[in-house]
């Protein structure tokens, strides 16, 4: 996934908490986006953004070569602090 599709689904999810009635500022929603994305904070995620352009993928390899630290490679999330919605559908047996 590039650049701009993590950006742009950090967005999503921004718009979707607010539709859910979440009520935190949009820097915050944001924030959480993209810790739930695996990256270090949206700040992070728009360093990388301007370090590997758009259609680049943030992996270590990536950043490395772009003369980045590849700390701020994007971890996998390991659950969401925000709840979106889904887990009122239950669970599927």
């Amino acid at each position: 996934m590039n650049m701009s599709e993590h950006r742009r689904l950090c967005e999503e999810m921004a718009k979707q908490w607010v539709n859910n009635g979440v009520n935190l500022s949009h820097e915050a929603l944001l924030e959480q986006a993209a810790q739930d994305r695996g990256f270090k904070s949206f700040v992070s995620l728009e360093g990388l953004h301007k370090l590997l352009g758009s259609e680049g993928v943030p992996t270590k390899e990536a950043i490395i070569n772009a003369g980045g630290d590849p700390q701020e490679a994007p971890m996998m999330p390991l659950h969401s602090t925000i709840s979106s919605g889904w887990s009122e559908a239950g669970s599927v047996t």
